[in-house]
């Protein structure tokens, strides 16, 4: 069934506008459930050997993905290690900064000094 959807008024004097026929909204069926099928519980993937055992499986399918990273080159891991090392030490100055700060400031209040 469509749907008659009508387009806003032109300002050319034209009294009359030209409906739009749109196609209706598909309907949406209910998936099956996982049971479902020739397959069983485990759908496709029941039927997709991946090696002897799950273990082998797992291994040959963690090469598999390792294969498709994409690796940093010995450049961007160097910079990437400064800029670690930069922003540790430049956070530990600040940490141990602010600590001294309240630790000064406790003492005082306190009466230590």
């Amino acid at each position: 069934m469509a749907r008659v959807v009508k387009p806003p008024v032109a300002p050319t004097g034209s009294s009359r506008s030209t409906p739009v026929v749109r196609p209706a909204p598909a309907v949406r069926r209910p998936s099956q459930p996982a049971t479902a099928g020739r397959f069983g519980r485990l759908g496709a993937l029941g039927s997709q050997s991946v090696g002897n055992t799950p273990i082998t499986g797992f291994f040959r399918e963690s090469l598999a993905e390792l294969k498709k990273v994409h690796w940093p080159t010995r450049e961007q891991t160097t910079q990437m290690t400064i800029v670690v090392i930069i922003f540790s030490i430049a956070t530990g100055i600040v940490l141990g900064g602010l600590d001294f700060v309240f630790a000064q400031l406790v003492a005082f209040l306190v009466g230590a000094r």
